[in-house]
């Protein structure tokens, strides 16, 4: 710093700017992303419409053969302005009629059909053992609410939604 103050003056002083090194995607590229984002995760093949930075990482590296770590992703999430967000309100496909309708149907059935096996049925989260929160964060553009209110596949088996989960972390150089 002292040799950049002989050299230059005071003007050796200021602060540089620090280029660093050039993005993997063109501006082009860049400005496609969001629009691909916005055809859902389900239209990627992930189990859930949420996305996260695995995620995002994927559709990338699938759709355009770049490579980023999860981590940098959120920054470049962020400069698309798409922030992470908590949905305020329950999913768009809960109906209502049909939860009755199994509460008055299915559960009975389910309940007498245990008791003559001599079981207990019991839920997954009653059980301890969930593989997905029930209310999760999800990447989305700024001022948009949104609607993933689910962990994922709810109705998957423990089994699939374990798979899903290993892709998933697959996907994102974690296994």
């Amino acid at each position: 710093m002292a040799a950049r103050a002989r050299e230059a003056g005071e003007a050796g002083l200021q602060p540089q700017l620090r280029p660093g090194r050039p993005s993997r995607l063109t501006a082009a590229q860049q400005a496609l992303v969001p629009e691909l984002l916005r055809r859902g995760a389900v239209a990627w093949g992930f189990v859930g419409e949420r996305w996260t930075c695995a995620r995002v990482a994927a559709v990338i590296r699938r759709e355009f053969g770049v490579q980023y770590h999860p981590a940098h992703v959120s920054r470049l999430l962020d400069a698309w302005n798409w922030s992470l967000q908590k949905p305020c309100c329950p999913a768009g496909a809960r109906d209502e009629a049909a939860i009755a309708r199994w509460r008055e149907e299915a559960w009975p059935a389910l309940q007498k059909k245990g008791r003559a096996a001599g079981r207990t049925v019991i839920f997954v989260d009653e059980a301890g053992f969930q593989l997905l929160p029930a209310v999760v964060r999800t990447y989305a553009p700024r001022g948009r609410d949104p609607r993933a209110a689910a962990g994922g596949d709810e109705d998957a088996p423990i089994g699939d939604q374990w798979r899903h989960a290993r892709r998933e972390a697959a996907d994102a150089g974690a296994c």
